[in-house]
């Protein structure tokens, strides 16, 4: 304990005149008595004690300790603790130990987030208030709108009645009268104008039913042979091309209107143009579309009809890119008209029921499309190779192999159910010819192919005995018969002896020197 010197002063809480110190220990309160320490009790820690009142004096130097006395063990009554002074506990009670050390900044803050909290609170008061404004408005102005729409409805409804029958009674001018080319775009502007102006689309108003539920284009085509007195296709088809192209995008109903009215005229060719110029109206896929566009056209399908009564027709088709086509989109279909009927050709591959897993079938099927009516048909399928143009003779093309459709007439129904379905890669030659042989299309991947067929009446009015198939003409056996056999013809020869000629060939005898030998390219031979 640090003691002062004479010269130091006393603290404040001393009072030199105030303070007294009792002449002996016993003069002490009884509860301060145990609590002092010996040195205080004796007499050098004090100067002379008297009565009166005199400064305190504290010696420069501190007498040695002297040994603890004896507890003393006296009674004393209870008395009151001393009042503690509770003024700062109870102004520290009255606000958050934490708020006396907040900060600046954090009030700073405090207050901007009570005032970011007030502005939002009022912000979306406003916007309640504004949703409430806004639907209460909209429930007002239901019924002035149904009103409004009630009384501008007939109106609307008379004008737009009278451009459609403006354009229908336009269009109608040139379905019946031989126009010049030019005229047909100047009155498709006009027709443009009018439904403009009467709140019309022209692509919807040129599908529209004109006549017996027939859209324009339907009579368009049904009309170009009777009133048009020119012969190029270009003429034929410029009233139908420009209806069409107005007309984007066609509806299902106009598709199956175009295909009918094609179906009815027999007009293949048309039926051709439209698949290439409108891709919504050909069966072509997408992959396939794709594929043909490299070469700058699609496949070509000419046909050839009898006008002798006997129902019968060649078609000859160039599938442009076969072999890739077969190979990336797997299906390749070509339709064409003829008969009064469409019919549809598909090669498909197939991997189903064959003896390999890996193995994939070629498979052909010949039917007839929708709106077809039923017939019984009877010929055969031929694949055909072009002769070098060197030759000086007038043939055209060569056989490779040839697929009859069967030993009688067979019954087709529309769809794809009843058609002839025919394997293209059976027999001995059958997988390289298809995959590998260059003598299946020719340089630039176009395979060359001919359908003969004649329609029977029923399913008894068969060929004449001579004229009949042979059962060696099986699929297979004719499959096997790959020599090579010129038609020796500028044309080819007409479908009558082309489907009917007899190819029985087991009692023709064959030097030996032609004689060939066939193995099969299967493993374990056949």
């Amino acid at each position: 304990m640090p003691y002062w010197s004479h010269s130091a002063q006393p603290e404040p809480w001393v009072d030199t005149i105030e303070a007294q110190v009792p002449a002996s220990r016993s003069q002490l309160p009884s509860q301060f008595t145990g609590s002092l320490s010996p040195s205080h009790s004796s007499s050098h820690s004090f100067a002379q004690a008297s009565s009166s009142s005199h400064s305190l004096y504290i010696p420069p130097f501190p007498p040695p300790p002297l040994p603890p006395p004896p507890p003393v063990s006296t009674f004393s009554p209870p008395t009151r603790a001393p009042s503690l002074n509770l003024s700062v506990f109870k102004s520290r009670s009255g606000f958050p130990f934490s708020a006396s050390k907040i900060s600046k900044a954090t009030r700073s803050a405090t207050a901007w987030f009570a005032e970011h909290a007030a502005r939002k609170g009022s912000a979306e008061s406003i916007y309640g208030d504004n949703k409430k404004k806004q639907r209460t408005a909209e429930l007002e102005a239901i019924p002035m709108a149904t009103k409004i729409r009630t009384e501008e409805d007939p109106r609307i409804a008379i004008i737009r009645a009278r451009a459609s029958e403006a354009v229908k009674s336009r269009i109608q001018l040139l379905l019946s009268h031989d126009f010049p080319d030019d005229e047909y775009d100047t009155v498709l502007k006009e027709c443009d104008q009018i439904c403009a102006n009467g709140g019309l689309d022209l692509s919807v108003v040129l599908q529209d039913p004109l006549i017996d539920g027939r859209p324009p284009v339907y009579w368009a085509i049904l009309n170009r042979h009777v009133t048009t007195s020119r012969n190029s296709d270009a003429a034929l088809h410029a009233l139908v091309l420009s209806l069409l192209g107005t007309g984007q995008p066609l509806k299902e109903t106009t598709i199956t209107s175009i295909r009918l009215a094609c179906m009815v005229t027999s007009n293949n060719t048309l039926l051709q143009h439209l698949f290439w110029h409108f891709p919504a109206l050909s069966p072509l896929s997408r992959s396939d579309a794709m594929l043909l566009s490299s070469v700058g056209g699609g496949d070509v399908v000419d046909v050839d009809e009898a006008r002798d009564g006997t129902g019968t027709f060649v078609a000859r088709i160039q599938i442009r890119r076969f072999r890739l086509r077969m190979r990336v989109s797997k299906l390749v279909k070509v339709e064409f008209v003829t008969s009064d009927r469409i019919w549809t050709v598909t090669f498909s591959v197939s991997s189903q029921n064959a003896a390999i897993q890996s193995e994939s079938r070629w498979l052909l099927s010949f039917g007839l499309g929708d709106h077809s009516t039923s017939t019984w048909v009877d010929g055969d399928f031929l694949v055909l190779r072009p002769l070098p143009s060197s030759i000086e003779s007038g043939d055209t093309y060569e056989r490779i192999f040839s697929l009859p459709f069967g030993y009688r007439p067979r019954q087709l129904q529309p769809g794809p159910e009843s058609a002839i379905k025919m394997r293209l890669d059976d027999g001995p030659l059958g997988p390289h010819l298809l995959n590998e042989s260059l003598a299946l299309v020719d340089r630039d991947g176009t395979l060359h192919a001919q359908f003969n067929v004649r329609l029977a009446q029923t399913q008894f009015s068969t060929l004449p005995p001579s004229s009949r198939f042979s059962d060696g003409e099986s699929l297979i056996s004719t499959v096997r018969d790959t020599r090579s056999i010129s038609t020796r013809q500028s044309k080819l020869a007409p479908a009558r002896s082309l489907i009917f000629k007899s190819r029985d060939k087991r009692n023709r005898k064959v030097p030996d020197g032609e004689k060939k030998v066939y193995t099969s390219l299967r493993r374990g031979g056949r």
